[in-house]
Order: C-alpha cells, then sequence, then structure tokens
C-alpha cells in the first residue's frame, strides 16, 4: 500500500514539474516494492530527463525482479540474460538462456528453440569459464538436420580446440565451411548467405583471402542487406586494402562492431596507437561475447594493451549472490508446480438465496516469492465456475 501510494504521489508532483520531488516519492516506493514496475520505469524516465542513468546493477537486479514477478514472460527472460551477458558474467547468462530454453519448450512445446536463445547461449557457455562441457552439450542437443546453423558448429569447434581435440574440432570447422559453401552453390540464400562465410573466414578460420571473396559475393549480391558492407570492409582491411574498407567502414563505425574493429585495424597502420586502443576497446563493450570481441582483444596484446572491463564481473556478480539467496537465475518450474490454490467453504449444503462464505487459500509452494500484480502470473483477479 505504501508504494503505491508512494508511486501516486510522485506523479502527481511529477506534472506540476518537481521532478526531485517525484524521484524522492518513487524511491521510497521501489523500496517499499521492488516488484513495483510502474515506479521504477517512472524513476529511470525522470533520471533520463535530467541526463542521469540508473547504475547498470540496478538494471540487472530489477530484471531478475521482473523474472520473479512473472516468471513465464519469455522476453524478460531473454532480456535477463542479455543483460547479463553485456556485462560479461557469463557462467549466470547461460543459466538465464538455459531456463529461457526451457521456458520456450514449455509455452511452444515441439519447436525448435529461435536462434534468439540459442547462439546468445552458447556464446555465454563459451566464453564463461569451465563451462566448454555444457557448451558441446547444447550445440548436440540442438542440431537441426533440417537448418544448418553455422554459428552453433564454429562455436562447436573452436570448443573443441580449446579442450585440446584439435583435429577433431577442425575437422568440425572444415565440414561447416563445406556445407555452408554446397548450400550457396545449391541456391539455398535464405540459409545461408555469403556474408556468413565471409564472418567464418574473418574470425573462425581467419582466412583473409576467403574471407575477402565472399564478403565480395555478398556485396555484389545485395550491398544494403545488413551486415555486407561492414564485414566487406573488414576483409579489404584484412587484405591490405585500408583506402577503401574506411569507405565503408567509417560511416557505420558507431552501430556495427565489425565496421569499429576494422577502422581500428586502420588506425593501426596509419601508426594511430592510442585511436586504435580506444577503437579496440570500444569495440569489445559493443558485445563483449562475440567472436569479434576475441579478435579485438588479441589485438589490443598484440599491442602490448591489456583488456579491463568497465565494469567489474566479480562485483556485479557478487551484488546478485547477495541480493538472491536461492540463485541469480530461478529454477525452470512448471505452474501447477509453482503455487496451489484452493476454495474452501463451511460445508457443502448450501439454501438457495443464502450467502455461503468462502476462502482462498494460494499456497506457494516453490522457492521463489510468488507476487500478486498486474504484471505478474496471478494478476489478483479470480474466477469461480460454479455447476448450479
Amino acid at each position: 500500500f505504501v508504494s503505491e501510494l508512494a508511486t501516486q504521489l510522485a506523479l502527481l508532483v511529477a506534472e506540476k514539474s518537481d521532478v526531485q520531488s517525484a524521484l524522492n516519492y518513487l524511491f521510497v516506493a521501489y523500496q517499499a516494492n521492488p516488484y513495483n514496475q510502474l515506479a521504477y520505469t517512472k524513476f529511470q524516465e525522470l533520471q533520463n530527463s535530467r541526463g542521469e542513468t540508473l547504475p547498470p546493477e540496478a538494471k540487472i537486479l530489477h530484471q531478475r525482479n521482473m523474472l520473479t514477478v512473472n516468471p513465464y514472460d519469455l522476453d524478460t527472460a531473454i532480456r535477463y540474460g542479455d543483460m547479463l551477458q553485456q556485462v560479461q558474467i557469463y557462467d549466470v547468462a547461460a543459466k538465464a538462456y538455459e531456463y529461457a530454453a526451457e521456458l520456450y519448450h514449455y509455452l511452444y512445446p515441439g519447436k525448435a528453440l529461435p536462434d534468439e536463445i540459442l547462439h546468445p547461449w552458447l556464446l555465454s557457455c563459451y566464453n564463461a569459464d569451465r563451462l566448454e562441457t555444457k557448451c558441446l552439450a547444447v550445440a548436440e542437443a540442438h542440431r537441426n538436420p533440417k537448418r544448418f546453423n553455422l554459428l552453433l558448429e564454429s562455436v562447436a569447434g573452436k570448443t573443441l580446440i580449446r579442450l585440446e581435440q584439435v583435429e577433431k574440432g577442425k575437422r568440425v570447422l572444415e565440414t561447416a565451411a563445406q556445407k555452408a559453401e554446397s548450400l550457396i552453390s545449391a541456391g539455398q540464400s535464405s540459409v545461408v548467405y555469403p556474408e556468413y562465410l565471409a564472418w567464418f573466414n574473418s574470425f573462425v578460420a581467419e582466412q583473409p583471402e576467403k574471407a575477402l571473396a565472399w564478403s565480395n559475393q555478398a556485396y555484389q549480391d545485395d550491398p544494403n542487406r545488413p551486415g555486407v558492407e561492414a564485414i566487406f570492409a573488414y576483409a579489404l582491411a584484412a587484405n591490405g586494402q585500408n583506402d577503401l574498407a574506411q569507405k565503408y567502414a567509417e560511416p557505420q563505425k558507431d552501430t556495427d562492431q565489425i565496421a569499429l574493429l576494422t577502422m581500428a585495424i586502420i588506425q593501426l597502420s596509419n601508426e594511430q596507437k592510442q585511436e586504435a586502443l580506444d577503437s579496440l576497446k570500444a569495440t569489445v563493450e559493443m558485445a563483449p561475447e562475440t567472436f569479434v570481441a576475441h579478435k579485438a582483444i588479441e589485438l589490443l596484446k598484440e599491442q602490448g594493451s591489456d583488456y579491463i572491463p568497465s565494469l567489474s564481473p566479480e562485483s556485479l556478480q557478487e551484488v546478485l549472490q547477495q541480493e538472491y539467496k536461492f540463485g541469480s537465475t530461478p529454477e525452470f518450474t512448471e505452474p501447477e508446480k509453482r503455487f496451489s490454490a484452493k476454495l474452501l467453504f463451511n460445508g457443502s449444503d448450501f439454501l438457495y438465496g443464502a450467502d455461503f462464505p468462502a476462502r482462498l487459500v494460494i499456497e506457494n509452494t516453490s522457492s521463489e516469492p510468488l507476487i500478486i500484480s498486474d504484471e505478474g502470473l496471478l494478476s489478483g483477479r479470480l474466477r469461480v465456475d460454479a455447476v448450479l
């Protein structure tokens, strides 16, 4: 009640442009109820209006809270994983994506796991400490004979090489490249585009000449397809054609990770070392889980500079562990195992027209809190079906 009241007071004073008082009320509202979505959203909106932002740990904690509010909201589960991956807490991110995968299979039984869950799950396992076996298990479980997945095979091959199964890993990568090439030759470009092979030969197999050939084919096919110009620019730079590479990379360096990495390579060739180091670090921060980021880190080391994350993953993970005693990511539980509901009456026979008081008993049978709210699994509305 305190939280709801403070939220309404905040909305009222915000209408009078008293931003600081509104923020104070919203802070009270959120402290009283950390599952208050409206208070959080409005607080963030008012902070943004003053050019301020919430710290990353606050955003992550809120997203975790929203997963508690409605554990069956797939978008919430995926966003939680995305946030963890961005701040490089890969082991927890891997669990979050595993949760999202279990939820997806519960909501859509029999359907193949979409790439928006599978790809970040694989990359989180690949980047986490001591999750190589899990990474291979995920790849094996989600190989689809009807739909070739180049990133899955790339992660599987690189993981085997990391586990010192070098020959087996190389065979997986070679087979993947051959399969992708055959699909393109057969005209199945809806499955594998030439730029996919340009990416593969740039960051997985690291064969610059092949990368240039495939990126050139992609550019000839459709230069406006997302990512085509960026990978073409990178392949040009990797083959020493810096002037032409800069023409394609520079306009996209603020939004495309590969384009930014290309600009870093060009800056290194022009002996602009500090600018190049800044660009390489920004490349990693843009999407630290990718093979593109790994290449940027490799180039940083070659220049005698270590990559240090702007946010400490260890500190953020400690905050999560302190906040959630049952785990930073919940265990997936089906609704019927999460709570039970009973409607109890005093007796079983009732006179026509007379009141018959009833008690609703909802029991939480899981280790997670059971939140009743408008956004939650239980919104507070009741429906009783009666047979007369």
